[in-house]
């Protein structure tokens, strides 16, 4: 059974997260196409930290870890543990950060009722005529 946009859409709650982790991923890529790979890594690092569920930013981190022949550290990142690379980078710790200001979830359900209310009317005024 396909989803439908309503279904799709109550599942984005989560999706501050993806935002908040976006930010540091694209400063991370940007310091590896300029061989700072070093602060590629803590940028990665610090995304992870802030969305430990972005599994996919750990093969980013193997590649500035090669780069930077530190098997070391490619060897440490197996575990998947961001806190075992604080010895040697500065990480943010996502509960010392200042809150949002919008409750997502609240705002992501008001506009959820908004839009399926707006989906009926349409609904209803195809049907009259």
């Amino acid at each position: 059974k396909q989803k439908t946009a309503y279904e799709i859409s109550a599942c984005l709650v989560g999706s501050e997260m993806c935002i908040r982790d976006r930010c540091w991923v694209n400063l991370g890529i940007a310091c590896g196409f300029k061989k700072q790979h070093n602060e590629a890594v803590r940028f990665y690092l610090n995304a992870l930290s802030l969305n430990p569920e972005a599994r996919h930013i750990w093969s980013y981190l193997h590649t500035e870890f090669t780069c930077m022949e530190r098997f070391d550290l490619l060897a440490k990142s197996r575990a998947r543990r961001v806190e075992e690379f604080t010895d040697e980078f500065e990480i943010i710790n996502f509960n010392d950060l200042p809150q949002p200001e919008v409750d997502y979830k609240v705002s992501n359900a008001q506009y959820l009722i908004k839009a399926q209310a707006e989906n009926w009317q349409k609904e209803f005024e195809g049907q009259i005529q």
